[in-house]
């Protein structure tokens, strides 16, 4: 399956003709192509579907720094993607600074968001002059412990560890109190090929229900094609839900609600 033969089913509902790829030249091909991705990551989202569930364990961001290298005049940096909110030096909060020219005393810090680096004072090397426990970057501001990075696929975590221990979703990652992060998520899978057959149903009435107006400037058909989304979704829900062992499922009727 190709995505095409998604968008020409949709297109079909519609009683539309047929386009050859996404990217035509004509005018439904740029309407299906403008909404297509994100209909596709919505749908996926609506549901723990059994072919797009992954899991992963989670890098912290932030954490204990290793592996400093000297920038010179008693300045070291290490590589730290996030921005940290604040900078323990053996659990002594450190003083941040506004550049790295700035780190001379002790307990000084920088994070140079051009370089994505921690630049610290120390007289030592880091590694082996903090070790109790170390030089600590805090990423959550407050309210939780630690932060992880989320998989770059991930459109909606599950489960965080071996039950559903309290976390958040921010823009940083995934934030919790727990000391290790091992999610079970849904992923954003692109190939059609992989996705199952009540999934392709539903993705098709959406992507109908999505176009409909533009194509038909009719409301009450628009309004049809999302009832019959909805019950596309909600059967092929039932019968996804039915492989393996029952589970709880989250809320999705969020993701049926219209703006």
């Amino acid at each position: 399956m190709e995505e095409v033969d998604i968008a020409n089913a949709a297109l079909a509902l519609l009683s539309q003709n047929a386009i050859t790829a996404l990217t035509d030249e004509n005018a439904n091909a740029r309407k299906i192509n403008a909404v297509f991705d994100n209909v596709r990551d919505e749908v996926l989202a609506a549901h723990a579907w059994n072919f797009a569930v992954k899991r992963a364990n989670l890098t912290e961001l932030g954490g204990l720094i290793i592996g400093w290298t000297d920038n010179g005049s008693d300045v070291w940096y290490a590589t730290l993607a996030t921005e940290p909110a604040s900078v323990k030096f053996n659990y002594t909060v450190g003083t941040e600074v506004a550049s790295i020219i700035l780190c001379v005393a002790e307990n000084n810090w920088f994070w140079d968001t051009t370089t994505s680096r921690l630049y610290v004072y120390s007289t030592a090397d880091p590694d082996t002059e903090y070790t109790n426990p170390g030089i600590d970057a805090i990423i959550p501001e407050f309210d939780y412990d630690n932060a992880f990075e989320l998989p770059s696929d991930c459109l909606r975590v599950i489960k965080l560890n071996d039950s559903y221990d309290n976390y958040e979703v921010e823009n940083i990652g995934l934030v919790t109190n727990e000391v290790e992060a091992k999610i079970k998520y849904i992923a954003r899978i692109e190939d059609p090929d992989e996705f199952s057959v009540g999934f392709v149903q539903a993705f098709v009435a959406r992507l109908a229900a999505e176009i409909c107006f533009a194509i038909s400037h009719d409301a009450g058909l628009t309004q049809e094609r999302f009832a019959d989304f909805e019950r596309k979704l909600s059967r092929a829900k039932t019968t996804d839900s039915q492989e393996g062992t029952p589970q709880v499922r989250d809320d999705d009727t969020w993701l049926l609600e219209r703006l």
